[in-house]
């Protein structure tokens, strides 16, 4: 049996074996993973959760049986955030997590892409705001999803989760998917860019792939945008990895390759207005 091992939640450390075990996931028949007792719950991002779901979903399309550990923080992710309902065949599309700070996993789906982040913005005001405007959240998280259905070629294996920490007033969102990655999908247009440089295409203003009627090139800007000074958009892609915040955007190459795209960004809400309540107004 193999065994999938993760002892730290750096997220270099994270995602690179998240993509050497993708990379070699046809060579398994059994994975055993293993989260450290060390881990913190409280500490597990959703961009470690979603990329986890991500690699036990295409271990398992390969045919792979594929068991979590039942530690501490094993039987979190398996009892409480419902990890164990979503890889049967009829297994749903969203389930709520034990843990009301972290909005329970979704297993993105095109016939949802509207719905959920209506369900983010419900569930936002629902546990922490009452009365805030919180639009411009499901505004970027409608983005997020669009990408995925516009340039991802992806075949039922994308993933979003959310968690708020009251804190710092910080909602922690990842979107990933096992597409064929923006880089690629750009190059059909654009030839010849490396990974890095479509990426920065890709945050370029009304630049398009036209891949959806309804897609005008300002999907991954407007994620940018609604980001603060102090809050970044990181999307790994390929050979390359994108950081931007409101003002500054800087490519790297990754030491590891990303199948698809991860989105992984923080939105600060403790700026967001309150919302205007009109009470005794005639409209006539």
């Amino acid at each position: 049996m193999q065994v999938i091992r993760f002892d730290t939640l750096r997220k270099g450390t994270w995602l690179g074996i998240v993509c050497d075990t993708f990379s070699k996931r046809r060579q398994f028949a059994e994975c055993q993973i293993s989260i450290s007792d060390s881990i913190k719950k409280e500490k597990i991002m959703p961009v470690h959760l979603v990329t986890l779901a991500y690699l036990i979903d295409a271990l398992k399309k390969e045919g792979a049986r594929v068991y979590i550990d039942k530690n501490t923080i094993g039987s979190f992710i398996y009892d409480d955030l419902h990890f164990k309902d979503y890889f049967s065949e009829d297994s749903p599309t969203f389930t709520t997590a034990l843990d009301e700070r972290i909005l329970g996993l979704w297993r993105v789906n095109e016939s949802e892409k509207d719905v959920h982040p209506k369900r983010v913005q419900d569930y936002l005001k629902r546990v922490f705001f009452h009365n805030k405007d919180l639009s411009a959240v499901g505004g970027s998280v409608t983005e997020a999803y669009y990408n995925i259905f516009d340039h991802s070629g992806s075949t039922n294996n994308a993933w979003s989760m959310m968690k708020y920490d009251e804190s710092n007033e910080r909602l922690s969102v990842a979107v990933c998917d096992c597409g064929i990655g923006i880089p690629e999908s750009i190059r059909q247009f654009i030839p010849n860019l490396t990974d890095s440089d479509a990426l920065l295409q890709a945050l370029e203003y009304k630049f398009t792939t036209q891949s959806k009627s309804y897609n005008g090139g300002m999907g991954l800007g407007n994620i940018k945008d609604a980001c603060t000074a102090d809050d970044y958009l990181r999307i790994f892609s390929g050979w390359g990895i994108l950081l931007a915040n409101r003002d500054k955007i800087k490519v790297v190459q990754t030491p590891f390759y990303f199948q698809g795209t991860l989105l992984h960004y923080d939105l600060s809400l403790s700026h967001f207005e309150e919302e205007e309540v009109l009470e005794g107004f005639d409209f006539l």
